[in-house]
C-alpha cells in the first residue's frame, strides 16, 4: 500500500510565514485540503502531518474522508513546548 505524507513543508509553504497573516492561512489550508482531496484513495494511506486546531477545518477533512468512503484518523501529539520549538 502506497503511503503519501502532506504537511506545509512538502507543499512549499513557510509555516511562519503563512500562519502569521490570516489570509495567507486560509490559502495555506485550502492547498493542504485541496491535496488532500487530490490523494485520497481506498488503495492509499494520507497523513496530513499538519496543525489542525481549526474545528472547521478538521470538519471538512472529516467529510472529504468519509465522501471518499475511506477511514480516518486523527492522532494528537502531546509535546512539551520546549520540544516543539525544536522543530520550528
Amino acid at each position: 500500500m502506497e503511503v503519501v505524507v502532506l504537511s506545509e513543508e512538502f507543499l512549499g509553504f513557510s509555516k511562519a510565514e503563512y500562519l502569521s497573516d490570516p489570509n495567507k492561512e486560509k490559502m495555506l489550508r485550502a492547498s493542504l485540503r485541496s491535496n488532500v482531496e487530490k490523494m485520497l484513495d481506498p488503495k492509499r494511506i494520507v497523513i496530513l502531518d499538519s496543525m489542525n486546531y481549526i474545528k472547521g477545518f478538521r470538519y471538512e477533512l472529516y467529510c472529504l474522508v468519509r465522501s471518499s468512503q475511506t477511514t480516518l484518523c486523527v492522532v494528537f501529539c502531546d509535546t512539551e513546548p520546549e520540544v516543539a520549538l525544536k522543530f520550528c
